[in-house]
């Protein structure tokens, strides 16, 4: 299960939270969708999730622990944005997954 409390995120160098008070409960072969007009932080949300971003308050859990950029369960998730061109660092697809960056 994928888990938000209160989350609040921003991009990075960002103090003023473009989501805040987010909660979802997420099981296991759900599927979410995330709309809303360009600028109002769907991807904010989506990295923070991910735990490619840290979270300016609030808690993102998988599976009942904590996930975030210095956390070991990130490596379990894996995102995919809207230009991959500009954000796929490998050749192959598989490759692209096991990339763990640095």
């Amino acid at each position: 299960m994928l888990r938000a409390r209160d989350l609040s995120s921003a991009p990075p160098g960002s103090a003023a939270p473009c989501v805040r008070d987010f909660a979802l409960d997420l099981e296991r072969g759900e599927w979410l969708s995330v709309r809303g007009p360009n600028g109002s932080g769907k991807t904010t949300l989506a990295l923070t999730l991910a735990g490619l971003w840290p979270a300016l308050s609030g808690s993102v859990e998988l599976d009942g622990g904590a996930i975030g950029p210095s956390r070991p369960s990130r490596a379990r998730i894996a995102a995919v944005l809207q230009d991959p061109p500009s954000e796929i660092l490998q050749s192959r697809v598989t490759d692209e997954i096991a990339f763990r960056g640095p």
